[in-house]
């Protein structure tokens, strides 16, 4: 039900801005929820008013609420396609840029078609270059935020989650709460 009326608040301008405002709120609810204190280090060098490329490391399913609530700017995600109608629905609606990688083809195709999306998005773009989780620190980086940064024009932004594997490891569905360090 929530994914449909997220996808659903995005039919107007107003729906997306009050979507883009839940998103936050969410984000934070679930961090307190969870007992996660995030502390965010080096965001001041940023400007707010311009979109970037922030790549992170992915370490826990609480990344994504994390920086949701650390970064100020509005964002989209680089996802991995999955055909879940009603996902697929939420994604579209929601501004998010879905990557196919049943082939190379297919990748490339996707990658180009999202330099086209954020051509005219002023939102900045969070991409996890691991692919998926890692259970074991830093896993193999795909290229995609380099690409999409150099091809959309915008800075790329490193971000470390420190804390995150702690607070809810990779096999585990047990949330230990604690603190989280987000690094720009």
């Amino acid at each position: 039900a929530l994914l449909i009326f997220g996808a659903l608040l995005s039919a107007t301008e107003d729906g997306v801005q009050m979507q883009r405002a839940l998103f936050k709120r969410w984000a934070r609810w679930i961090l307190w929820i969870c007992r996660l204190r995030v502390r965010v280090h080096g965001l001041d060098a940023l400007q707010t008013d311009d979109p970037y490329v922030f790549a992170s490391n992915h370490a826990s399913l609480l990344d994504a609420p994390i920086l949701i609530a650390a970064i100020p700017h509005d964002l989209c995600f680089l996802v991995r396609y999955r055909f879940i109608p009603v996902l697929e629905l939420f994604l579209y609606r929601t501004g998010q840029i879905a990557i196919r990688r049943k082939n190379e083809t297919e990748a490339s195709r996707t990658l180009e078609e999202a330099i086209h999306a954020l051509a005219n998005e002023p939102r900045s773009l969070l991409v996890f270059p691991e692919g998926r989780r890692s259970p074991t620190g830093l896993a193999a980086f795909r290229d995609d935020a380099a690409f999409l940064a150099i091809s959309t024009r915008r800075p790329l932004v490193p971000v470390y989650l420190k804390g995150a594997a702690a607070a809810l490891p990779k096999d585990s569905t047990l949330i230990r709460g604690g603190e989280i360090d987000v690094y720009f």
